[in-house]
């Protein structure tokens, strides 16, 4: 490690030794931790262990303090520090991160944030191992009347210089239960972007027992300007499902002039008050699917999750989703279906937890699977 670096890990130390010793004038001492391993099974290869994780939490009064130890292919990848806590009514966090591998250091990151009155004030000091990324943020935030206005500048501390400014004011709209927020965000180089966003705002209580509510964003930046709607419509039926219908507008350079006006997806949900939901997206542009499926080469999906029995207090849950479509038509089975998966996260003792993801293609070619064992002491 260079003196840079070294200077770095003394002063991150000091700071997590410093929190340590704060936390020890406290009473009530805590231990504890998990071992995690990811186990992945492919159809193409044997079976692979991703990764190995050691978690150690030591808990000092109202100091959390943790250490990370993760092996990722044969190697001891990353090692990091972790201590939070208050000082006072300062609120204070400070992670290091090493590579053991190189022995080499890769980033600090410090926070400190506190109340002073109705003013919340929050700064991040980010350190990194490549000098030039590192920076401090300051966001200064505050309510005036109903709306609240936040402020953030990014400087460069090496070489110290600005890099970044911005102002966003939100809060309802005059009596409405409309919420509205205006963003400037400026640079180095001048302007940035200038954002606006409009929610919830009602277009018909009752029509045909549907209600019709409106979002919409509008954005420019140096390179684009687009205005983009969505129709929430919520029936009063017996079975209720919130259906969205997502469009996009980018406008010209030339006043009051229209590039494309399109509508690329509609996603639809019904919760049931047992806790499952089902959803449904449908994407009418290739280059939207990731949008509204999450993966690229799909355009529709239909998916079920909802809560699992789990012990010790915590929240299981599962899912299972069916999506249509793929790269060629080749990649389609029955109906046009492409893709099944399914995954199920839950705590089966005090001491052990499982977690599950599985894809297996319609085709039955690619499938794989990836097991996380969870043991905590």
């Amino acid at each position: 490690m260079n003196r840079y670096q070294v200077c770095v890990v003394v002063a991150a130390l000091v700071v997590v030794g410093s929190a340590a010793w704060c936390s020890g004038q406290e009473s009530g001492i805590t231990l504890g931790g998990f071992f995690e391993a990811e186990v992945e099974v492919t159809q193409s290869s044997s079976i692979c262990v991703n990764s190995v994780l050691f978690n150690t939490v030591l808990g000092l009064g109202e100091w959390l303090a943790s250490a990370d130890a993760q092996f990722a292919e044969s190697q001891f990848e990353t090692f990091s520090l972790y201590v939070a806590g208050p000082l006072g009514d300062i609120g204070l966090s400070s992670t290091l991160l090493l590579d053991p591998s190189a022995l080499a250091f890769e980033s600090w990151q410090s926070t400190a944030a506190f109340q002073l009155f109705d003013l919340s004030v929050s700064n991040v000091l980010f350190v990194s191992g490549q000098q030039t990324t590192s920076y401090n943020l300051l966001t200064l935030s505050a309510p005036i009347g109903p709306m609240t206005v936040q402020g953030k500048v990014k400087m460069g501390i090496c070489p110290f210089s600005f890099w970044e400014g911005g102002v966003c004011v939100s809060g309802p709209w005059a009596s409405c239960d409309v919420g509205v927020q205006a963003c400037l965000v400026v640079t180095d180089l001048g302007f940035g972007s200038l954002t606006g966003t409009m929610t919830n705002l009602v277009l018909f209580d009752n029509f045909l027992g549907i209600a019709g509510t409106l979002d919409a964003s509008v954005s420019f930046s140096v390179d684009d300007k687009a205005f983009t709607p969505t129709l929430k419509m919520t029936p009063d039926w017996p079975i209720c499902v919130d259906v969205k219908l997502l469009g996009e507008v980018s406008v010209s350079d030339e006043p009051l002039s229209v590039d494309t006006a399109l509508v690329y997806g509609l996603v639809g949900e019904l919760s049931l008050d047992n806790g499952i939901t089902f959803t449904f997206g449908d994407s009418f542009r290739e280059e939207k699917n990731s949008a509204i499926t999450g993966k690229a080469e799909y355009w529709q999906v239909f998916q079920i999750d909802g809560p699992l029995l789990s012990c010790c207090a915590e929240s299981g849950g599962f899912e299972f989703a069916t999506y249509f479509g793929g790269e060629t038509e080749a990649d389609q089975g029955l109906m046009g279906v492409g893709l099944f998966t399914a995954a199920f996260d839950i705590r089966l003792f005090e001491l052990l937890s499982i977690a599950f993801e599985g894809e297996y293609p319609a085709i039955g070619t690619g499938w794989a699977f990836t097991v996380t064992l969870r043991v905590f002491w």
